[in-house]
């Protein structure tokens, strides 16, 4: 018989011992004998919990007996879908929930881990692929720094393998934990775990993926016949956007220049600046309308300054250098640039602006054909073409991170408007496209190339629009009223608190009662629930992991409430207002890219 915690004895050290002796008898795993390895599993990770938090030996027990050496044989005789995913949840629980940093330090250097990190599950499987994802993120959010290099390092960096098998994976939900993982991981100040991650491809990865769906993005809108998947592509290109700032704000030299390499020469130049410039766009380059879309975005988003400058420099240049122009209208084949990248180390890491001396015109600088373009297109009758144009100038003129004196020297800039900064205000619920367009219909008429650079400046100022003033402000007191507040434990790094997360159809609000007054609260934290991931805990149904998307890196909490309904339907809360607000900005970006 396999025994059972009961009564009074539920947590005894004889009954661990003897759930211990029930699972050593197990040679082979059965349809039969599944659900009470499952529960042997599952209370024996509680039983280590329960021990350590009040100060028990069964931890003690469980490294004497070798423990860890029993789960690695469960691991290895399984082929049971149940019995697979209670290992990784009960590997996950202990994670979570150990906060001696001696056992987390024994648990790490068992073999056990690094099995089960690496294991070939059966990936098919969404319940499996979720909790994995939990496993690695557990492993990588509660570590220190310290303990999370060693691990890495002892392991044989089995955790960033584990994570970068779902680096481009089309649930973006798994597709987000993965990226959460590694970008932990690239913050590490490791030379050997910069070197493997350089080496094994990473950034062409991504990057590669990146160019896939802006490609993809171009053909689903063209098709005209695919709303959802357009919508989806253009979310996706945004989080990919986010997550390569995220890289670069990390501020570690040896990623940013390889990512900018990647980004620019297989990604930015060939498919966005040739899908504007190209006289016959080729398969691989974005339309007219996708090009300058995806350009404003990398405008808006992206802040590494060695990128902002390339593709303005490139766009709106009066003077091109011929090599800078032919890796946007005639660049090498994917294959070839991969190739030389691998074979050519020394030239890994090339760029084209370091100084605004670059900009000056050589004997081997031409007349700029691509600015002329957008002149063109703001010129034009087509009212997208003005449209997304101007959005593209706009980000340009607002970006920080392009010099100020490249945007003087090319006419984007007047010594007066660079004194004034471009702002103004509109009514958040009118359409910028509308505007811009309603404008240029009413002056078009009167265009002359004299008039052009005065007129996109006016307009862009007039154009200019914020969002309405937000209701709440962080580190402000409001009171209550009959809002619906539900009370959590807030666990953020090494530090927890209670907090009351409060129901918003915009923001995710977590608050904190006011001392001096009843039914006042402070808000501590204040985020767009565009920005926001939410996931079950897999080894706490009444635990939330939050991700929260900032400027600068994704910052993962976690709430614990006081049950499981409470749990799920801030989850559905989080997910419904989340997507209701990503499908209405997406159905605007598609109708106006939908020509």
């Amino acid at each position: 018989m396999l025994g059972k915690w009961s009564g009074k004895t539920k947590f005894s050290i004889e009954i661990f011992q003897s759930k211990h002796r029930d699972l050593s008898r197990v040679e082979e795993i059965t349809n039969e004998n599944s659900p009470q390895v499952v529960e042997l599993l599952r209370t024996i990770g509680e039983g280590l919990i329960w021990s350590e938090q009040n100060h028990h030996t069964f931890f003690q027990y469980f490294r004497v007996n070798a423990m860890e050496s029993l789960l690695i044989k469960i691991l290895f005789l399984q082929n049971n879908r149940e019995v697979s995913i209670q290992l990784i949840q009960t590997a996950n629980m202990l994670i979570h929930n150990l906060s001696q940093i001696e056992s987390l330090i024994f648990l790490l250097k068992t073999q056990f881990y690094a099995e089960i990190v690496s294991y070939p599950f059966d990936f098919t499987d969404d319940e499996i692929i979720e909790n994995y994802l939990s496993l690695l993120k557990g492993i990588a959010i509660n570590l220190d720094p310290v303990l999370l290099q060693i691990f890495i390092i002892e392991k044989e960096f089995r955790l960033y393998t584990g994570a970068l098998m779902f680096l481009n994976y089309k649930e973006a939900m798994i597709r987000t934990g993965a990226r959460t993982v590694i970008l932990t991981i690239l913050k590490l100040e490791d030379p050997r775990i910069s070197e493997y991650i350089i080496e094994s491809g990473f950034f062409n990865c991504l990057v590669s993926s990146i160019r896939e769906e802006w490609i993809g993005l171009n053909g689903r809108i063209n098709s005209k016949i695919d709303f959802e998947g357009a919508t989806n592509i253009i979310t996706d290109n945004l989080d990919n956007l986010l997550y390569v700032n995220d890289i670069f704000e990390i501020g570690r030299e040896e990623f940013n220049k390889e990512l900018a390499d990647y980004f620019m020469k297989i990604a930015m130049f060939p498919v966005i600046v040739g899908g504007i410039g190209a006289i016959e766009r080729k398969e691989y380059q974005t339309s007219i309308p996708v090009s300058l879309f995806l350009a404003s975005q990398i405008m808006k988003i992206i802040k590494y300054s060695i990128v902002q400058n390339c593709l303005a420099y490139i766009l709106f240049s009066e003077n091109l250098e011929s090599s800078v122009l032919n890796l946007a209208l005639n660049p090498e084949p994917l294959v070839e640039i991969q190739r030389r990248k691998n074979e050519q180390k020394e030239e890994r890491y090339w760029y084209f602006i370091n100084s605004l001396s670059y900009l000056q015109i050589t004997s081997n600088s031409l007349p700029n054909p691509i600015r002329s373009d957008l002149y063109a297109f703001l010129r034009s009758k087509d009212s997208t073409l003005i449209t997304l144009s101007l959005l593209l100038i706009y980000s340009l003129l607002s970006n920080k991170w392009v010099a100020k004196e490249f945007l003087l020297a090319n006419g984007l800039l007047t010594e007066k408007s660079e004194e004034e900064p471009i702002s103004a205000e509109q009514n958040s619920n009118t359409n910028i496209s509308s505007q811009i367009y309603n404008l240029f219909e009413k002056c078009r008429s009167d265009y002359s190339p004299a008039f052009l650079d005065q007129a996109i400046t006016d307009a862009i100022k007039n154009l200019l629009y914020k969002e309405q003033e937000e209701t709440w402000k962080v580190n402000e007191t409001y009171e209550m009223g009959d809002r619906m507040c539900e009370r959590c434990i807030m666990k953020r790094g090494n530090s927890m608190g209670v907090k009351y997360f409060v129901e918003d159809p915009k923001y995710f609000i977590l608050v904190e009662p006011d001392p001096m007054k009843i039914n006042f609260a402070k808000v501590e934290l204040m985020i767009h629930l565009k920005y926001v991931d939410a996931e079950i805990s897999n080894s706490d149904k009444k635990s939330l992991i939050l991700g929260l998307r900032k400027q600068i890196g994704m910052d993962m909490i976690v709430l614990d409430f006081d049950d499981q309904n409470t749990a799920r339907w801030i989850k559905n809360h989080i997910d419904d207002q989340r997507n209701s607000v990503i499908y209405y900005e997406a159905t605007l970006i598609e109708n106006l890219l939908d020509q």
